[in-house]
């Protein structure tokens, strides 16, 4: 398997096994990418809002400039790639998602808002349960 370097610091990715599935994760950055797969199936795909502008990053897959995409209804932006449609995340962007996310009011949130958050929140926990594994090696 072709060994990728992260966006951030350069580094090779480490390959971290979990639930039948490989992650690259940054022990140096504590960046983690997730592939095209991994994005649909966590469903995140579906609350990016298109590509706004390009960020000064690589694909650590393909080498396409990264754009960046905001997830909907928050000010978070995040590193996309719009040939594989992987995402890169810096080190702290799932804490400020979760963050953002516990502030919120629910009882005053509209349908399509609420719909949106829950991806987000099944998004999170998704991936805590690979940072919780990480930080066990």
């Amino acid at each position: 398997k072709l060994q990728i370097f992260t966006p951030a610091c350069h580094e090779y990715l480490r390959v971290r096994p979990y639930r039948k599935k490989d992650f690259n994760y940054c022990d140096d950055c504590e960046g983690l990418w997730l592939d095209s797969e991994s994005v649909k199936e966590s469903g995140l795909c579906s609350v990016l809002a298109a590509p706004q502008t390009e960020s000064s990053r690589e694909c650590p897959q393909c080498y396409t400039s990264l754009q960046l995409s905001r997830v909907d209804k928050t000010k978070i932006e995040l590193d996309s790639c719009p040939q594989c449609q992987g995402i890169w995340f810096d080190k702290g962007e799932l804490k400020e998602m979760k963050g953002n996310i516990d502030q919120l009011n629910w009882e005053e949130l509209g349908a399509d808002l609420k719909e949106t958050l829950a991806v987000i929140v099944s998004f999170l926990r998704f991936v805590s349960n690979l940072f919780s594994l990480f930080s066990r090696f």
